[in-house]
């Protein structure tokens, strides 16, 4: 992660919230990109906090 921050203009701690989004199930994206995700969750809610869930079946769960 520093040699990725190294290199852009925002800090490691931005990018590491930033990289959590590429393990985001599929079916989230999805959600995301059709615009059907609930209203209660928004960008603070999946990079900031705890993290995502490694496991899709636990993302699913708690963000559809």
């Amino acid at each position: 992660m520093p040699a990725i921050s190294s290199c852009a203009t925002s800090g490691s701690s931005w990018i590491t919230r930033v990289v959590r989004l590429a393990f985001l199930s599929p079916e989230i994206v999805d959600a995301v990109l059709a615009g059907t995700i609930p209203a209660h969750v928004d960008g603070l809610q999946l990079t900031q906090g705890e993290g995502i869930a490694g496991c899709w079946e636990r993302q699913r769960l708690r963000y559809l």
